[in-house]
């Protein structure tokens, strides 16, 4: 972003989703539990935890607020284990989303994780996580339910802020152009003297993702709807 105003050419922001209506960021809050503490530059603050996988929302809900002091940013959760990843959606769909980063990644735990990914970034707004679905913490190499890996939490201030973006989506796996609704949002950068800067996107929960391709050609969000039903098929695995 520059100047706080967002530009696109021949690229798109898709907005993938299986339901429609329109889609924001929600928070939820809880629990604590880390192993050490320390201070990163440019006013970040970052902590090493060993969490048991599956649900960590209410753990770093808790962290989250320790770390922000109740200010608004970004807290990025990092997987130091290859086999081990962190994922945004409903618990409930755990083991599909397992059983389908298998299957792309042939059978491989360490390709399943890179898949799924080793780190998610979450935006934090008065010190409380604006995710809308759980936050789980996948092992592709650890099972049982004393099975732990080890995460770093890294909490990063925000020098700007903005009002929740509402995107529309028709819903039922089509993908929708939405550059310029992010665009229209208005990024409040009175607190930064710098003229470019991050700007960080987080859907509020749901099988609903946002991707940035090239845009010359209709056809390009047609194939990509196609190419993540073969994927994950409706009723498996939406987003």
């Amino acid at each position: 972003a520059a100047s706080s105003r967002l530009t696109s050419r021949t690229r798109g922001s898709f907005c993938h989703s299986a339901h429609s209506g329109r889609w924001s960021a929600l928070g939820r809050l809880i629990r604590p539990s880390a192993m050490a503490g320390v201070v990163t530059p440019h006013g970040s603050s970052q902590k090493t935890l060993l969490l048991n996988i599956g649900n960590v929302t209410s753990v770093l809900s808790e962290v989250v607020r320790e770390l922000s002091c109740g200010k608004s940013g970004v807290l990025n959760v990092f997987t130091c284990g290859t086999d081990a990843a962190m994922a945004v959606h409903a618990a409930a769909v755990s083991d599909d989303v397992r059983k389908t980063a298998m299957s792309v990644g042939g059978g491989s735990g360490e390709c399943a994780a890179a898949i799924l990914g080793h780190s998610y970034n979450v935006p934090v707004c008065d010190g409380k996580l604006m995710c809308g679905d759980d936050l789980i913490l996948h092992s592709f190499g650890k099972s049982g339910a004393d099975a732990e890996e080890e995460v770093v939490a890294t909490f990063t201030p925000a020098t700007a802020s903005a009002g929740p973006a509402n995107l529309k989506s028709r819903g039922g796996g089509v993908c929708d152009l939405v550059t310029r609704d992010i665009a229209a949002v208005n990024f409040d950068s009175t607190k930064t003297s710098t003229k470019f800067s991050l700007v960080h996107i987080t859907l509020g929960g749901g099988p609903t993702s946002v991707c940035i391709n090239e845009n010359a050609d209709p056809d390009v969000r047609v194939d990509l709807a196609g190419a993540l039903q073969r994927i994950a098929p409706r009723g498996a695995l939406a987003a």
